[in-house]
């Protein structure tokens, strides 16, 4: 374990009674996207399911160390209504290798998610789902100024994706330098109430 990862939120379970909860979830948050625009994998429908039950580990993981509701609502054609919380999205990556994993954002989603997102959150879960834990942060501008575009082999002839790594966090430096050279900041425990300070507006309720 390397420095920047001591200085973290620890780990959190997913208790047993969550489980089935956020999988209720995903699969409704994917029955309200049209069929042609899910994201259809390997194992048809229910790899779609399977991302968005991902996505929850985030918001689950994120919703206990910010304090912030996660939002039940299920938006007709739209799974969560642009961001996760409010204007705060939330991105979790499964973490196969390697101590932290790539962030990357499909580029259609990206120019989707920008007109309502103010700040991103990135989070990794482990292949069994057993638990999740919140890594980083940076605002929405900044995941743009630093971030670069990248054609997966996987997505040959498909939307490319928007990269940021963090692998390139470096705790040895300020959080001045860190900033300057574009780096997502660390979420800890001694920064969390700022950063939902900073970037946190409720949705607007629309009827």
């Amino acid at each position: 374990m390397n420095q920047f990862e001591t200085e973290l939120f620890p780990w959190i379970d997913i208790p047993e009674e969550i489980a089935p909860i956020l999988w209720r979830q995903a699969k409704m948050r994917n029955m309200t996207i049209p069929e042609h625009a899910r994201n259809y994998g390997c194992s048809g429908n229910k790899e779609s399911t399977r991302q968005h039950f991902e996505g929850l580990l985030g918001e689950y993981g994120f919703s206990v160390i910010s304090k912030l509701p996660i939002d039940w609502a299920i938006y007709n054609g739209r799974g969560d209504k642009g961001a996760d919380f409010g204007s705060i999205e939330v991105k979790t990556v499964v973490a196969y290798g390697g101590p932290l994993p790539e962030f990357k954002m499909k580029l259609a989603k990206l120019n989707e998610k920008k007109k309502t997102a103010r700040a991103i959150v990135l989070c990794r879960a482990p292949k069994d789902y057993s638990r999740v834990q919140v890594l980083a942060g940076m605002s929405m501008k900044r995941f743009l100024e630093c971030g670069f575009r990248k054609n997966h082999r996987a997505l040959v002839g498909k939307t490319p994706n928007w990269v940021n790594h963090t692998a390139e966090f470096d705790l040895r430096l300020s959080s001045e330098e860190r900033r300057e050279k574009g780096q997502m900041t660390a979420l800890t425990p001694d920064n969390i109430d700022r950063f939902v300070e900073l970037y946190y507006h409720p949705k607007e309720i629309i009827i």
